[in-house]
């Protein structure tokens, strides 16, 4: 085992209920720029971003919040609520990633994390990610 191995996070690492990180994710132009590349300008012009684009925010958020993580992942479900505002051009979306749970289901590390998505302080989306850890 490689000294980069012992340091890849554990399924063992996980406590139910406890924050994993914070990352600030800027909606900027670049990243509607790249949205609009894959899914085409926004409805409605102006600074609003489509709400879709806060799912790019969570997942960008969860990937960074921690690590190094294991080769062999899968990310098995999501489920997303929107709660709050439309997003903005310039805004920055606050990821806080959190351990809901963690299970083993057929000899499977099973993890549920929880993305909550604030603009300005204020909730606008929340996320539960299920991943099948692989170490």
């Amino acid at each position: 085992m490689s000294e980069s191995d012992s340091m890849v996070f554990t399924y063992d690492g996980f406590d139910a209920g406890s924050e994993l990180g914070r990352v600030d994710v800027p909606l900027n132009e670049t990243r509607s720029s790249l949205w609009a590349d894959v899914f085409g300008p926004a409805d409605g012009g102006g600074d609003c971003l489509p709400q879709g684009i806060l799912v790019s925010a969570m997942m960008e958020g969860s990937l960074r919040a921690f690590g190094p993580r294991p080769a062999g992942n899968i990310h098995a479900m999501q489920w997303l609520e929107f709660v709050g505002s439309t997003p903005k051009l310039g805004d920055i979306a606050t990821v806080r990633v959190h351990v809901l749970s963690k299970e083993i289901k057929h000899e499977r590390k099973w993890v549920t994390l929880g993305a909550d998505v604030s603009v300005d302080e204020g909730l606008v989306m929340k996320g539960k990610i299920k991943i099948i850890w692989a170490a």
